[in-house]
């Protein structure tokens, strides 16, 4: 059995789903027309057909702000319009992650991997490639079959979090507050593995790392404490598998998983010793997204 996205490693990670706080009573107010939904996998269905479909979140893992003003900034993107479980329509999706530009040599073997996929997969299996500029799997992949693979990966290093709008500043001022004095480092990536969400709605092909997870872990370590005081929102998990997904199935209730781990080892055995070859790779920017709009912190050198 594939190993969930994630491993939880405390008590209070627990995969049961939180209780939000009851949000204060507002007036109805529409958001400015110029603000456009966006990346996540929806509940509802609005505008043209071929919007961006929206990967499920599990609602225990998206921490949500208690705050319930309303303010626009109306030179980013909405992305959050639709309303899931846990999530109020205006809420604005944000996260930090380590940006990973991929070498021609590692593009190269993903490209043969993806190759792989595509014939051992069928129709029903919904498979999706991750996109060049939205590339967290957590987050915002692109579903559609002939999109090209990324020439960036991500790392995440928080849960989604749900803020108002007024509250997107915060959050930015927050991670650059607390990573812009870390010093940048190097890693590396060490296998190809299956790893599922929590729901247990998606399997993920993804590459794992290997040296470099302390150093990950100290910036999610830093984040952690800040975000819970001004969001609540929930720790990272303590044993995360820092990974960066490029590829995504649909896992049905009763899916087998284990033709999938053993699809991952031939996966591995395409890339994984160009991986294991590669010269490190280096984490010297955190991309800060807040819906659609991606702003970098640089790490010292």
């Amino acid at each position: 059995m594939a190993p969930p996205l994630v491993d939880y490693g405390s008590d209070s990670e627990g995969s049961g789903p939180e209780q939000p706080r009851k949000p204060a009573a507002q007036p109805h107010k529409s958001p400015p027309s110029n603000l456009i939904a966006g990346s996540k996998r929806s509940q509802h269905s609005e505008g043209p057909a071929k919007r961006r479909k929206l990967t499920r979140f599990d609602s225990p893992d998206v921490s949500h702000s208690q705050s319930s003003k309303d303010a626009a900034e109306p030179s980013e993107q909405l992305v959050t319009k639709v309303v899931k479980a846990g999530q109020r329509e205006g809420d604005w999706l944000c996260h930090a992650f380590v940006r990973v530009s991929v070498p021609i040599e590692i593009h190269d073997g993903l490209d043969a991997v993806v190759g792989t996929l595509r014939k051992a997969v069928s129709e029903s299996d919904d498979l999706r490639i991750t996109a060049s500029e939205t590339s967290d799997d957590t987050i915002f992949p692109q579903v559609e079959a002939d999109l090209s693979l990324p020439s960036e990966l991500h790392i995440s290093l928080t849960r989604p979090l749900l803020v108002r709008p007024h509250e997107r500043g915060a959050f930015r001022s927050i991670v650059t507050e607390h990573l812009c004095a870390r010093k940048s480092f190097e890693f590396h990536f060490a296998r190809v593995v299956t790893l599922i969400n929590d729901d247990r709605s998606r399997l993920f092909f993804a590459l794992e790392v290997g040296t470099g997870w302390a150093q990950l872990h100290e910036l999610t370590l830093a984040l952690n404490k800040p975000l819970e005081q001004a969001f609540r929102a929930r720790a990272y998990y303590s044993e995360a598998r820092y990974h960066s997904s490029f590829a995504s199935i649909r896992l049905g209730q009763s899916a087998d998983t284990q033709k999938w781990e053993e699809l991952s080892q031939s996966l591995d055995k395409i890339i994984g010793q160009s991986l294991r070859r590669c010269p490190p790779f280096s984490a010297e920017h955190i991309g800060i997204r807040v819906g659609a709009h991606i702003t970098d912190v640089s790490l010292q050198h």
